[in-house]
């Protein structure tokens, strides 16, 4: 059977019968709203990217998701605009459809929508319940990124500062939170270079997602809160002359065995880990995780 070329069609009464229930968990949605409309018109649960810039709609949604692995059903004011986008990321490998009418009124309902498109770190996620809470002190989000984690820490309550050498990223990640209503402060910093995390700050929890240089995690302490936690999930290493996911330099990947000297107690006491954890992948995708506490 050929391959489909183009995005599936979705009825109103599919949406009313299966979106609003789907859709309202909070992390993970099914209705993606592009209508130009005030926020406080809203499909619940539904997540929402206003298409503000009719010149590349689907570019603009494309660059704003950060998933490929749940439905996303395109609904806007303009269903010819919801094919076009649907297509544009159908075409990208998004699992997506579109709504073949305008939202019906039934589905919508005042108040601020909740649902987002992305997800964070798994690792994050599965740790939440042992972080310091948000009343503790603030979040350091080392190589924060586009925010996916920072942000999902700000949505529970957490003050966060996101750190990443790139301007831009902290860009996405203060407008990715801006959507989901929160905030994040961002820093534009080489974390490779001495003086990139603020020295008057102390933080109940430091995140360092993906990210790795030796040097910092051997300088963490001082800026860690007593009984702060670090979490750390990033790159472990690979069999030699086998296929992996993710860098291919070794210094990009950590070892397990150099956990203890880079974070060496009585300074740091492991709450998790660490642990290598592989995925099954293909190629393979190996971690190095771990949860600990500045003592």
């Amino acid at each position: 059977m050929p391959s489909p070329t183009s995005p599936p069609l979705y009825s109103p009464e599919w949406a009313l019968a299966h979106g609003q229930r789907d859709c309202r968990r909070v992390f993970g949605c099914t209705l993606l709203d592009t209508r130009v409309l005030p926020v406080v018109d809203h499909i619940p649960g539904s997540a929402r990217i206003p298409v503000e810039d009719a010149t590349q709609p689907a570019e603009l949604v494309a660059a704003r998701m950060g998933t490929r692995s749940q439905l996303v059903v395109v609904c806007d004011q303009e269903p010819v605009r919801a094919r076009d986008i649907a297509q544009h990321l159908f075409d990208r490998g998004h699992d997506v459809g579109w709504l073949r009418e305008g939202v019906p009124p039934a589905m919508i309902e005042p108040g601020p929508r909740k649902g987002v498109l992305w997800n964070p770190d798994p690792y994050v996620l599965d740790c939440l319940p042992q972080l310091p809470g948000p009343s503790a002190g603030g979040v350091v989000d080392l190589g924060g990124g586009s925010g996916r984690d920072g942000v999902f820490l700000a949505h529970h309550g957490y003050d966060v500062l996101s750190i990443d050498r790139l301007a831009d990223a902290g860009t996405l990640a203060r407008r990715r939170a801006a959507e989901l209503g929160v905030t994040i402060e961002t820093l534009a910093a080489d974390l490779r270079e001495p003086g990139s995390i603020p020295a008057a700050r102390k933080f109940s929890v430091a995140l360092n997602v993906r990210f790795l240089h030796r040097p910092l995690l051997i300088g963490l302490a001082p800026f860690m809160a007593p009984n702060g936690v670090l979490l750390l999930s990033t790159f472990g290493p690979i069999d030699e002359g086998q296929p992996a996911h993710g860098p291919t330099n070794p210094q990009h990947r950590l070892g397990l065995g150099e956990v203890r000297d880079l974070l060496p107690p009585p300074t740091w006491n492991m709450l998790r880990g660490p642990a290598l954890v592989r995925e099954r992948s293909d190629p393979p995708l190996t971690w190095i995780r771990l949860l600990a506490r500045r003592t």
